[in-house]
């Protein structure tokens, strides 16, 4: 009689464990729902919303240059070594304040995006080892008034370019 009585709570206490469960849906704009209702959206989305975008933009001047230095200060040998990151404004046609940016993260770091776009400012992600090498391209055709372009390619499969043209 006890192991009757025990075998139905187990079977009852189950049941009601699957019925309360919440129908959880990851849909393709990469929101996360639940019981029909929108909780979370992820911060990286694999895809991009809407249609193709190509953008083809003069780039007119560079604007501040910014040096970061990196650690975490918490007594871990790994976290005591410094990294650096460097973030160059520049100027396209007539915008005067800039809405564009290059950004040469730590070497090591994974990039997870080629181009990002926040609060009004699109980042193009490039390789700390190609910033040398771009800067004096930089410098050089600005001096010679050469034309310098930015292509910006997105795609609605996720495919994200960002191209310098000298």
């Amino acid at each position: 009689m006890k192991t009757v009585i025990l075998s139905m709570a187990v079977i009852f206490i189950t049941a009601t464990a699957f019925s309360q469960a919440s129908e959880t849906i990851l849909n393709a704009n990469g929101e996360v729902k639940v019981k029909g209702k929108t909780v979370q959206t992820e911060l990286l989305s694999s895809r991009n919303k809407g249609d193709d975008k190509t953008d083809l933009l003069d780039i007119t001047g560079i604007g501040a240059t910014v040096f970061t230095s990196l650690n975490f200060s918490n007594n871990v040998p790994r976290n005591v070594n410094h990294t650096y990151k460097i973030t160059l404004a520049i100027f396209t046609g007539a915008n005067k304040t800039s809405g564009y940016q290059l950004v040469f993260p730590p070497e090591g770091d994974a990039i997870p995006i080629a181009i990002e776009a926040q609060n009004g400012i699109t980042s193009i992600y490039f390789p700390m080892n190609t910033y040398a090498a771009l800067s004096q391209k930089f410098e050089q055709s600005l001096a010679a008034k050469k034309r310098i372009q930015l292509k910006i390619i997105q795609n609605p499969s996720g495919y994200r370019e960002g191209v310098l043209i000298f």
